[in-house]
């Protein structure tokens, strides 16, 4: 069937020009929407899904002949990584449960207060606060001190404190002088101005010390408690 006898039957043949041309002009508007739609369009969508294609093997090529050009140095690499957390590790309190890690904090800062001449007054442990920021994998071990000595005690404490090779911080301190006022021993004379107050030389002081208990000691401390359960 030739184009003119489909047409014909379709009753084009029976329009008047006018009316094919205007079909004609209806077919040249509609026809590059029509390839834009049905053919343009989908190889644009196609040619950027192989471009992105490329570009993820291109980089996955390159992460590839990084790792082989590195091959030789990774295992050096690996054991400085190890030493380096291991070097970590060695600044956190060793513990599997807080209450122990506590009481090694305890020692460790009546040792250091023995050695810096500091009478230790208290020492209990303390929540951190709410609005801290907590570290995933480590838990602070907080404990509140008093104590008192001379300008140079407190001094080297705090310092020894600061230099510790345990990870230790120092949270809101407060120092302030013990003052001790003289009793009046003259008796019938409550009217009189009372002692001046006699500066003693001595500090009295608060500090809360934070330490951190070892990722591996909490680890174990998790695994205990699930094979308990």
């Amino acid at each position: 069937m030739t184009a003119r006898e489909w047409l014909n039957r379709a009753g084009v043949g029976r329009l008047s020009p006018r009316d094919r041309r205007a079909i004609r002009l209806g077919l040249l508007v509609l026809l590059p929407a029509l390839l834009w739609v049905g053919v343009v369009r989908p190889w644009r969508r196609s040619l950027d899904e192989t471009r992105d294609r490329l570009e993820t093997e291109r980089g996955l090529l390159a992460r590839e002949r990084a790792l082989i050009a590195a091959a030789a140095t990774l295992p050096d690499a690996l054991r400085k990584a190890g030493a380096d957390a291991e070097a970590t590790r060695s600044r956190m309190i060793d513990g599997i449960d807080p209450a122990l890690a506590e009481e090694k904090l305890t020692v460790e800062l009546e040792r250091l207060a023995a050695e810096s001449r500091v009478l230790l007054q208290e020492m209990r442990g303390v929540e951190p606060p709410r609005t801290a920021a907590v570290t995933p994998g480590l838990q602070p071990i907080r404990l509140a001190v008093r104590g008192q000595s001379d300008m140079n005690g407190v001094t080297a404490f705090l310092q020894r404190v600061e230099e510790h090779r345990l990870l230790l911080r120092i949270h809101e301190l407060s120092i302030q002088p013990v003052i001790e006022r003289p009793a009046n021993n003259q008796r019938g004379r409550s009217q009189d101005p009372p002692a001046p107050a006699v500066p003693t030389g001595v500090l009295e002081f608060a500090v809360i010390v934070e330490a951190y208990a070892a990722p591996a000691s909490i680890s174990e401390r998790v695994a205990s408690e699930e094979a308990g359960t």
